[in-house]
């Protein structure tokens, strides 16, 4: 249901009287909505894995290892405060029957594991409160295209008509700027905060005990 909602949200936004977008575009802008919703705010999964003991714990049912990512691992239950493995006391591992978690604890068989995960947005997940931020997002980028493909309508030659399309694909492109920021605003999302354009590099180093770490890496 989400997913027609928006599409009727998006059409009110761009207005596009002139049926310039195609259905499939409407549909890829959309796409990349909610991808980007899905970084701006994303939600974690919580799901008991029951081990069948030893240090290999299969991934949660539907989880991806190329979509999805492991956020935490705690074990054992029951624990105050809980007991959560480090990021160097776990890593993706692949077998012959695909990637398992792999720890440097031994679970013990029929225990349960709790792993925290997120997984990719879908439009369906999105809350009713976000809707009109994702609708303007996808909208954003439809009105993005327009504006680019009337600058393409240009002649090199200044004509009436070369000037019409020209002030058309700035309108576009003002009312892309204003949906962008309408969907920044409505997700409280301060652009103007800039990080620094630093880089972090995990080096490798002995446990306390002298053996080797291990660390949380994913497959590429």
């Amino acid at each position: 249901m989400s997913r027609e909602l928006l599409q009727s949200l998006i059409t009110d936004m761009v207005r596009d009287s002139a049926d310039l977008l195609s259905a499939e575009a409407k549909d890829r802008a959309l796409d990349l909505a909610v991808q980007q919703y899905g970084k701006d705010r994303p939600a974690s999964v919580v799901t008991d894995v029951t081990a069948d003991g030893g240090h290999e714990l299969d991934y949660p049912a539907g989880f991806d290892a190329l979509t999805c990512s492991v956020q935490g691992i705690e074990y054992p239950l029951g624990q105050m405060p809980p007991s959560r493995l480090t990021a160097d006391q776990w890593m993706d591992y692949e077998t012959p029957s695909g990637h398992v978690i792999l720890a440097g604890v031994s679970f013990a068989a029929g225990e349960p594991v709790r792993v925290t995960w997120r997984q990719p947005c879908q439009a369906d997940d999105i809350p009713v409160r976000d809707l009109e931020a994702v609708a303007a997002y996808a909208a954003a980028v439809l009105l993005d295209q327009l504006a680019a493909a009337k600058s393409g309508d240009n002649d090199l030659m200044l004509t009436a008509d070369s000037v019409r399309s020209g002030s058309k694909g700035r309108d576009y492109a003002e009312r892309a700027a204003t949906q962008r920021r309408r969907y920044h605003d409505l997700l409280g999302i301060d652009t103007k905060r800039v990080e620094g354009t630093s880089a972090m590099v995990q080096v490798a180093s002995a446990a306390s005990d002298g053996k080797t770490r291990f660390w949380n890496r994913r497959p590429t």
